[in-house]
């Protein structure tokens, strides 16, 4: 079972949010770039303890708007694909994290036929609304900001 490019995923989001002491992060020098990381972020949520500064992951904060260009900032301005990804503890994480507005359809055809996706999706605890912003709608809203 390859794991790896998971990780490899989210060691690119951390170099995208990282400051360093001179230079703001990557995320904050090109704001105007809409990424849609794959595989809802690799390893992300299970390592969002360690990419958010104090108390950004508490479930307070997670409540609130992020100050702008903090870690969480951009971690809620990025998309996420489900590509090897619809399984409801991912979902429901990445969703309790970023929302659904940011999470959109992704495959990874031919390694995961569509209808297997799109099973494990709809099993994943989302609503009606939800689903329907993940299969299309958010996407579109990407493609219409052109």
């Amino acid at each position: 079972m390859r794991i790896e490019f998971n990780t490899d995923t989210s060691r690119a989001i951390w170099t995208m949010i990282k400051d360093s002491d001179s230079t703001p992060s990557m995320a904050s020098r090109y704001p105007n770039i809409r990424f849609i990381w794959s595989h809802a972020g690799g390893t992300l949520v299970g390592l969002v303890g360690r990419f958010l500064i104090r108390d950004e992951s508490s479930a307070e904060a997670l409540r609130h708007r992020p100050k702008p260009n903090s870690r969480l900032y951009h971690l809620r301005r990025f998309y996420y694909d489900t590509a090897a990804s619809y399984n409801s503890v991912q979902m429901q994480a990445l969703k309790m994290l970023v929302g659904t507005t940011q999470i959109v359809f992704g495959t990874d055809f031919p390694m995961a036929p569509i209808p297997v996706v799109t099973n494990g999706l709809d099993q994943c605890g989302f609503n009606a609304q939800e689903l329907r912003a993940v299969y299309r709608e958010n996407a579109l809203s990407i493609l219409s900001r052109q």
